[in-house]
């Protein structure tokens, strides 16, 4: 009995945790590179490749520990937009005419 309330807090704590977290994260104006990796919700290897092949803005301020602004993740992210179908007929439409 009293080691399944203990399993039940030790998860709603680790549920807690995350949604701090992720509060957080939504806050800063510019994140490290792990907070990066989690914001994003990608691996450590495929942000290095998006750094190194300067797919994501990046920045180095003492030339070795890497950051990033948060505004620039959202904009990555947000970027090629894949229409609905509804805007694809209405854009393909348009050219039509």
């Amino acid at each position: 009995m009293v080691e399944e309330l203990i399993i039940k807090l030790v998860s709603k704590i680790e549920q807690l945790e995350s949604i701090i977290r992720d509060h957080i994260l939504t806050q800063k104006a510019a994140l490290s590179f792990e907070e990066a990796k989690l914001y994003l919700g990608i691996s450590e290897s495929q942000l290095y490749k998006l750094t190194c092949s300067r797919k994501i803005p990046s920045y180095k301020p003492g030339g070795k520990l890497l950051f990033f602004r948060r505004i620039d993740l959202d904009n990555w992210m947000l970027s090629k937009k894949r229409l609905s179908k509804k805007e694809l007929k209405t854009e393909a439409l348009g050219l039509i005419r």
